[in-house]
């Protein structure tokens, strides 16, 4: 009966044992060698179009391929100088990636790789690329002036080219940001299709001050279209001055941020006569 414990004591040092040998052995190659903390470089791996420095044409996809027979693609990003990441799939087998959204014109882009080879040691490559600049650049001119505007003001936006697809306007939508503080709900709105106008739900509050910037440069917005740089706006929102007329009283009230400042008597016409 003394036995039992001094039994249950061994095992349990060699589970002991087992586990610590494992996490010690865990890092080591199949060659018995520990492997290295920094990934090894990929370059001998991976076939890349433009990793000969020649511009890439836009409206392709770009694509990376590994030659390693026993090795695979394990990770692709792709991001352009303004911070915009390129999507992407990785094939099942893990031989070629292929973007999936457009790259933009004109601009620079890195693209980080990561490998595996056959005993699963990582590799890594960073590849720097330029895309060709747009035969076509659809630009934004931002409204009105800087200065410092009512509550009602709409911010415009003028553009040098029409766009009258649907799916091109919501690109050119999501590419113009309007930024405020206090933060206050709004949306685009086209006039024509040339023009845009952006108004919030509600008046602005008076103070407000509010950015408009666009984010087109470079993005692809349709058939052979590319955005093309902007200049940003800042605004200034002032007093809110509201002016009511009554048309039966005659009297025309005037608040300055919600407190009456004046009551002016106004004429709305006449019997037979009336506004």
């Amino acid at each position: 009966m003394n036995d039992t414990p001094r039994i249950r004591t061994v095992l349990s040092c060699t589970l002991l044992a087992l586990t610590v040998t494992a996490g010690a052995t865990a890092c080591a190659g199949s060659d018995g060698h520990p492997l290295s903390a920094s990934p090894y470089d990929a370059a001998d791996q991976i076939t890349f179009a433009a990793a000969d420095g020649a511009r890439l044409d836009p409206e392709k996809p770009l694509e990376i391929t590994s030659t390693d027979d026993d090795g695979r693609i394990s990770d692709v990003t792709a991001t352009d100088a303004a911070g915009r990441h390129l999507a992407g799939e990785l094939t099942a087998d893990g031989r070629t990636w292929r973007s999936t959204g457009s790259l933009a014109a004109g601009t620079r882009y890195t693209v980080r790789v990561a490998t595996e080879d056959e005993d699963g040691a990582p590799g890594a490559r960073t590849y720097t690329f330029e895309t060709a600049p747009a035969k076509r650049a659809l630009t934004v001119t931002f409204g009105p002036q800087a200065g410092t505007y009512g509550v009602g003001q709409p911010i415009t936006a003028d553009l040098t080219l029409p766009v009258k697809d649907r799916a091109a306007r919501a690109v050119v939508e999501r590419a113009l940001k309007v930024r405020s503080t206090p933060a206050v709900e709004g949306s685009w709105y086209w006039v024509d299709d040339k023009k845009l106008h952006f108004r919030p739900k509600e008046y602005w509050p008076a103070g407000t001050l509010v950015s408009v910037t666009g984010n087109l440069d470079g993005l692809r917005v349709g058939d052979k279209l590319y955005g093309g740089p902007s200049k940003p706006l800042r605004l200034k929102i002032g007093d809110r001055i509201e002016a009511v007329a009554d048309a039966e009283t005659h009297y025309m009230t005037v608040r300055r941020n919600g407190e009456v400042i004046n009551t002016i008597p106004v004429t709305t016409g006449k019997p037979g006569f009336s506004t």
